[in-house]
């Protein structure tokens, strides 16, 4: 029992610092994507916008 909550401690910290590393990557990325995605939606609405104003 107490060779596995070791294993089980040594794995689990091993995993959230690679966690940590990954997610620090993805809140770094997540901001642009939205951002991307954001800004594309507001170009659409916007042309969209403008094709129903000039007709």
């Amino acid at each position: 029992m107490a060779d596995r909550s070791t294993l089980g401690m040594t794995f689990g910290t091993w995993r959230w610092r690679d966690g940590t590393r990954s997610s620090w990557r993805l809140s770094l990325l997540l901001p642009l994507l939205i951002s991307h995605f954001a800004l594309v939606d507001y170009i659409k609405g916007l042309t969209i916008n403008f094709m129903i104003s000039k007709q």
